[in-house]
């Protein structure tokens, strides 16, 4: 069924993917690579936040921001590798969720970016 002809509620292919980045230079760098590729169609950068972890057994408590991506489970895979080679954790937090319900016009946007080719490096 084309994107345009999903119900509200409909359980769809398009999944949410979370990153945290040590400052928004960093976030918005990525997030423009991942965008330009067409693998992902949205990228939002949220405000710094303190994020409290263990890490070799220590508690750290570092600020970061959180990096929002829009993209297809088909496009999940190369999108995950892509983010991988361009974050600067060694153990980077990459989290995707399933979006369980998705506007059928933001929908159809979506997968209209993510499955068109990219542009020509300039």
């Amino acid at each position: 069924m084309p994107p345009q002809d999903l119900p509200v509620g409909l359980p769809t292919r398009l999944w949410v993917v979370l990153t945290t980045l040590p400052d928004v230079p960093t976030a918005q760098a990525i997030a423009r690579t991942l965008v330009h590729a067409h693998l992902a169609a949205c990228a939002q950068v949220l405000p710094p936040m303190t994020t409290i972890y263990v890490w070799e057994n220590q508690l750290q408590e570092e600020t970061e921001v959180l990096l929002l991506l829009k993209t297809t489970a088909g496009t999940y895979p190369a999108l995950a590798q892509r983010l991988q080679e361009l974050h600067p954790y060694t153990t980077p937090q990459i989290l995707a969720i399933a979006a369980q319900d998705v506007h059928p016009p933001y929908a159809q946007w979506l997968q209209a970016w993510v499955g068109a080719l990219p542009e020509p490096p300039r």
